[in-house]
């Protein structure tokens, strides 16, 4: 039989007509999987677009939360200088001057940040669609930079706590005097406690210099 007649014959052939069928059922699941695979991709990336959104609005507001633990620490450089003065010219003393720094002295302030959406960005698996490595990492780093600023700064408030705590064991003529003196031996753990340098504003400073250098980054990449 020669290619020509083979062919006519084949052409000749009439195939049932279930594998028709099944031809188009094949195609259509392979058309199905296929768009559904696009469409599960473009709302994969709407979805990560949506959260790192989130993120970064979080971490901007952190970042400003940072502004009231810098002036607390400013305030209290401002007092720890003023007190150097007073150990080397007790002259310089005066209560006026000591009640200036009434809110340091007496009152701390906690630092809290927000974490929701990064928390929701990593248990969603949102996280593994990020295929900027580096991104990933800024991100991740920036809260683990949080978490580290907030416990040395928890200590150090737990420290002044205590030692507040000790003051009311202190006669109340003493403490409520109009005339008290900050450098009466009484005072002596709460006078040195504010000498020194807990380094907190640098802290705090640093770690909103790092935040700000990722928002910065992450809004430059978007335009």
């Amino acid at each position: 039989m020669n290619t020509k007649n083979f062919f006519l014959r084949l052409k000749q052939i009439k195939f049932p007509k279930y594998l028709r069928e099944v031809s188009v059922v094949i195609i259509g699941v392979a058309v199905t999987l296929y768009a559904g695979g696009v469409i599960n991709g473009i709302e994969e990336k709407k979805d990560l677009s949506l959260q790192l959104n989130a993120v970064y609005t979080e971490l901007e507001e952190n970042c400003k939360r940072l502004d009231v633990i810098i002036e607390y620490h400013r305030e209290h450089e401002h007092l720890r200088n003023y007190l150097f003065r007073v150990v080397a010219d007790s002259g310089a003393y005066n209560n006026d001057s000591i009640m200036k720094y009434d809110r340091v002295l007496s009152s701390i302030v906690p630092f809290s940040y927000k974490r929701g959406a990064f928390d929701m960005f990593v248990n969603t698996g949102a996280m593994r669609l990020l295929s900027d490595r580096n991104q990933l990492l800024e991100i991740t780093e920036s809260y683990a930079m949080l978490d580290e600023f907030k416990q040395d700064n928890d200590r150090v408030f737990e420290l002044k706590t205590q030692i507040a705590s000790e003051t009311y064991s202190i006669d109340r003529k003493l403490l409520f005097g109009k005339n008290y003196d900050f450098r009466d031996p009484h005072w002596n753990r709460k006078f040195n406690f504010h000498l020194l340098n807990n380094g907190m504003e640098e802290s705090a400073q640093k770690l909103k210099d790092e935040l700000q250098k990722v928002l910065k980054k992450q809004k430059y990449n978007k335009n």
